[in-house]
């Protein structure tokens, strides 16, 4: 093990076989030769995963194939390379990818040859034993670049999709994704040869843009990448809207791209190797991450509402570093957990609320302004009566107000109803602004200072759904959220000993804030100098790029990223954001904005499926209403007219046309007409008449 190649990650397998001894293999996975040996000294085998870069072209041995038999009997020759013998006579060969290829599992691309590659690929290593050993075989020197043929195999034939038990295919993502690539590029075709007019090719660009996209992303190669590009800017569809419209068809495709892409800029392996990082970085996120898993939920979602509670405890004279925006902000937090139904936002949130134990806190849940700033104007009172009846001593009240709505349709509906201000005072409580209005429960002229007061939102959030918060992109609303993913890997549930075990570990958080329940007056959550010039640089380059007309997002961005860094502070006991929060924030950042696009990339799907729906629905009504006039107007035609126009050209068409057939061609309010225009040809002689056993046909002239 002393002289393990720099191309794979090492993990332990039960000894004797080939599954791995851990769930979560991928994120322990490592090249520390010190802990592979103690994985060995623990009995147990050694697994493999091909770095970044690098795959192994597994040769299988089998009764029904041999994958040696059949590269020496159709290929040339394997170049030398780092290879092993398996247990059962198989081989591993080891190879560099070409640097503009990408390369996934495959099973049986060519009879007896796998292919395991980085992420989610591993072969048992050499030394190893499966009731034989897995044996090195001599090499020395680099791994070579793998041969041009085995990526042409791999990508001409790729791995078909498996069946399941009733016999129905069960396909592939991409499999799914090229299925409807094919319909969508049969319905512009189709679209564009009718002529059918620009606001359907509009949808039919749109539905094309969103497949081709997502193929895009999933291209094994970059020549496979660009021809899926090529094809879709050369449709003539899109070729004709970017000539009318300004490039509109082309725009199409850079807008999917821009949703899609920041998805999958990391690899699924990487993603969740920055998770367990993020996770493991600190004892307070180690913490959450094992009340999350003790509950099978996901461990952003048990961090986000942690964060929320977070600055409910935290009293409103608690505000942000000043020295950036000359007076600190409001700690006012606004959550979103996003989710399907079923996925588990529900139990984050009570995983959340229990790690805090903070079951004094004012939970509310509201649908319009005015009952929003009579909870806020009922806490201050709360907090004044108090402070009055407790001077010198400890201050117990909960002055904050803490909305939680456990759907954001429910929430929207209720806010949009006719005179409600809540989409509008969210706002402003972002900011800690004044609030005011001219009556609030029954008071009149109520005015809320700014600043006064502490409020957060939590809501959940179904990712088709999410267009009840990004209708107001316009005014910036989302970007105040702070957006988690409360779905959770499914296939790396634990089960219930493993869960009882966890929970026995660590079943709340044991978080204290800071800060005590009453600040008296101002105090800031003050960043590190680094995190300032960071902050300064950015603001410097959006004054660039930004007009007098133009909504600064960004900034917004900026200061959601100055809250959750604070927060974080104080959820880890701190009164000042130290470097290493810093940068912590910025991977909740990211979360956030990953979440975002997840939510954003629902959306435009349902709402161009949608959209094409319609159109086609309009179509299909434009079509029968067509029709329906065509066979009005051919009802009231003289017989020989009908006969010339409507029933020849049927009868040319078909060269022999069954006389039973009137009934098929024609409906019940036109098939007298039509017997009485097919004898009228036949005395004109227009078309003859012969029969064939029992059945008459009419003949073209």
């Amino acid at each position: 093990m002393k002289n393990l190649p720099n191309i794979a990650l090492y993990f332990p397998i039960s000894a004797g076989t080939k599954r791995p001894a851990v769930k979560n293999w991928q994120a322990i996975a490592t090249d520390d030769v010190k802990t592979i040996q103690e994985w060995v000294a623990k009995g147990m085998d050694i697994g493999a995963m091909p770095k970044a870069g690098y795959f192994v072209l597994d040769l299988d041995v089998k009764e029904d194939k041999n994958g040696i038999d059949w590269i020496a009997n159709n290929r040339p020759t394997l170049p030398a390379t780092w290879t092993a013998k398996t247990a059962r006579g198989g081989q591993h060969h080891w190879f560099k990818l070409p640097a503009d290829v990408a390369m996934s599992n495959k099973t049986d691309f060519q009879p007896g040859l796998d292919i395991r590659a980085a992420g989610r690929g591993y072969i048992v290593f050499e030394g190893s034993y499966e009731g034989k050993p897995y044996t090195q075989m001599p090499f020395e020197g680099e791994i070579p670049e793998a041969p041009q043929w085995i990526i042409e195999d791999a990508k001409a034939k790729p791995a078909k999709d498996k069946f399941a038990d009733d016999g129905s295919a069960v396909l592939t993502y991409k499999g799914a994704a090229v299925l409807a690539y094919n319909e969508a590029m049969k319905h512009a075709n189709a679209l564009y040869e009718a002529q059918n007019g620009a606001h359907s090719w509009d949808d039919a660009a749109s539905e094309l843009a969103w497949y081709t996209a997502h193929l895009m992303c999933h291209a094994d190669t970059e020549t496979e990448r660009e021809e899926l590009q090529a094809n879709y800017l050369t449709h003539p569809l899109v070729e004709d809207l970017d000539a009318n419209e300004s490039g509109r068809g082309s725009n199409k495709l850079d807008q999917k791209l821009n949703v899609l892409e920041p998805q999958y800029a990391y690899a699924d392996e990487l993603e969740e190797e920055r998770e367990s990082a993020f996770f493991a970085s600190t004892e307070m996120l180690s913490k959450i991450e094992k009340l999350a898993k003790g509950s099978n939920t996901s461990p952003w979602a048990v961090l986000g509402h942690s964060l929320a509670m977070t600055s409910a405890d935290t009293h409103h004279n608690v505000l942000t570093d000043p020295d950036l925006r000359g007076s600190g902000a409001s700690l006012n937090f606004f959550l979103a957990s996003v989710g399907n139904s079923g996925d588990g936002k529900g139990e984050a949130y009570r995983v959340g609320r229990k790690a805090m134990n903070l079951d004094s806190l004012n939970i509310q849940d509201v649908g319009s302004g005015e009952a929003l700033l009579k909870l806020i104007s009922d806490a201050q009172a709360l907090e004044e009566d108090t402070e009055n009846e407790q001077e010198g001593k400890t201050f117990t009240a909960k002055s904050s107000v803490f909305v939680r709505s456990d759907e954001i349709t429910d929430f929207a509906t209720k806010a949009n109803r006719s005179g409600s201000t809540i989409f509008p005072r969210l706002l402003s409580i972002f900011m800690g602004a004044e609030l005011s209005n001219n009556t609030v429960g029954g008071k009149a002229n109520v005015s809320i200072a700014d600043g006064s007061y502490r409020c957060v939102f939590d809501v959940d959030v179904q990712p088709r759904n999410a267009g009840a918060l990004l209708e107001h992109q316009q005014s910036g609303l989302p970007q105040r959220f702070v957006w988690v993913s409360a779905s959770s890997d499914k296939s790396k549930r634990l089960s219930w000993r493993e869960r009882r075990e966890l929970n026995n570990v660590v079943s709340e958080l044991g978080w204290t804030n800071p800060f005590p329940e009453f600040v008296p007056t101002t105090t800031y959550v003050m960043l590190p100098d680094s995190a300032k010039d960071e902050l300064d640089q950015l603001e410097a380059e959006r004054a660039k790029r930004i007009d007098d007309y133009t909504e600064d997002h960004d900034g917004h961005l900026s200061l959601v990223r100055i809250k959750v860094a604070s927060l974080l502070a104080i959820l880890h006991g701190q009164k000042f954001v130290s470097e290493d929060i810093w940068k912590l924030s910025a991977e909740v950042m990211r979360h956030s904005a990953k979440t975002l696009d997840r939510c954003m990339t629902v959306m435009d799907h349902f709402v161009t499926k949608e959209a094409i729906g319609r159109a086609k629905l309009n179509a299909t009504i434009a079509h029968h209403a067509h029709k329906q006039e065509e066979e009005l107007s051919q009802a009231d035609m003289p017989v020989a007219q009908f006969a010339e126009t409507v029933v020849l050209p049927k009868i040319q068409e078909a060269g022999k046309f069954p006389k039973a057939d009137v009934n098929k061609q024609f409906r019940s309010n036109l098939r007298t007409k039509a017997r009485e225009a097919m004898t009228w040809l036949v005395t004109q002689g227009l078309v003859g008449e012969e029969k064939e056993g029992r059945t008459t046909y009419y003949l073209a002239a």
